[in-house]
């Protein structure tokens, strides 16, 4: 996610809604706020919500925000997706390393969490890159969509190997 939303996101604000840098730092910073507010109280949130469940329902809300970027038609209505996005983010890392950690054999669990970090960078570095050829045949709206697919995918696939592991 990190290649439509963290790098094509503040490109399009600019090109689309001819937002000044400023502008854009504000809609881009909601997400981080409202990740560290969320992601403050996970203690709480697991309580409620198990990890397994947490990790699908942060796939599912990058899925919906990703989704509604090319549709939102004035600049203000951006911070709707990015406080979605900010919640997905709040939960889905740490619930994502708890989950793992809680399912890897013992034995294994630190070249399991390792193989999860390497991967995690990987994406990172990977995301704006392939993302980037989404953009040049599909524009912006392509890769708001193909991103908010990717995720919906995943979900899917947490949901069918979550059964799985049970």
């Amino acid at each position: 996610m990190y290649g439509p939303y963290l790098t094509y996101l503040s490109i399009y604000l600019g090109a689309f809604f001819q937002a000044p840098p400023f502008i854009i730092g504000i809609i881009l910073s909601s997400m981080a706020l409202t990740s560290a507010l969320v992601s403050s109280q996970l203690g709480r949130i697991v309580k409620l919500v198990s990890l397994a469940n947490l990790v699908k329902l942060g796939f599912v809300l990058q899925a919906l925000a990703l989704a509604l970027l090319p549709f939102i038609p004035q600049l203000w209505l951006m911070l709707i997706p990015t406080l979605i996005i900010g919640l997905a983010m709040g939960i889905m890392p740490a619930a994502l390393q708890t989950y793992i950690a809680g399912v890897a054999p013992l034995e294994y669990r630190a070249a399991v969490m390792s193989i999860n970090s390497t991967m995690l960078r990987l994406g990172q570095t990977l995301g704006p890159l392939i993302f980037g050829l989404v953009y040049i045949y599909a524009s912006f709206e392509g890769t708001f969509l193909y991103g908010a697919a990717l995720a919906l995918v995943a979900a899917i696939v947490g949901l069918i190997g979550g059964k799985m592991i049970r």
